[in-house]
């Protein structure tokens, strides 16, 4: 993992030390990711408060959706090997918004998986936060020069944004969307 690494050990188990071992000494590719975002330093989290009424006004622009400055960001994983994204295309797909499609690519000089997070950007006027994570996959292993293609099918749920005012959804055309 190299120096400066941080290893995350939510709700360890019985097998939890050979896991440990395991991925430290290298005999198993890190896979797992941040369920969580870890804020650079305490200014940038939500306040507790002991007030019997808190109001929350922080919407949607929560976690990894407030963009303040992180230490590590949603989804962040170290990994032993290498990979590029390439060729991502946005498509019509049967009964679902889109499909987007990515090329993953193991460049680097050993076996590993990749996971791949899909994020959606709205129009300005549809006031929800820049990015919001529509989905991810995993590849299989992929031994080093190998491609594995991703594809995500968007819902019709996820490429819209509830309006309060009107009590419902909004579904935006792909052409204003951006993955």
């Amino acid at each position: 993992l190299g120096q400066g690494a941080l290893m995350a050990l939510f709700m360890g188990g019985q097998s939890t030390g050979q896991a440990i071992a395991d991925v430290v000494f290298g005999d198993f590719e890190p896979t797992g990711r941040l369920p969580i975002t870890m804020p650079a330093s305490e200014v940038d989290t939500i306040a507790p408060s002991s007030a019997s009424k808190v109001h929350y006004t922080e919407g949607l622009k929560v976690g990894y959706r407030a963009n303040p400055a992180v230490a590590y960001p949603f989804g962040h994983g170290l990994s032993y090997t290498s990979f590029e994204l390439g060729n991502a295309v946005v498509s019509p797909c049967e009964s679902s918004c889109a499909c987007v499609s990515v090329d993953v690519t193991n460049s680097g000089r050993r076996a590993g998986v990749q996971t791949v997070q899909l994020y959606l950007e709205f129009p300005t006027e549809a006031q929800v936060p820049r990015s919001i994570l529509k989905g991810f996959q995993q590849t299989t292993t992929l031994q080093p020069t190998d491609q594995a293609t991703l594809t995500f099918q968007l819902t019709q749920r996820d490429c819209s944004t509830y309006v309060p005012q009107q009590a419902g959804w909004r579904q935006w055309p792909v052409n204003q969307l951006t993955a």
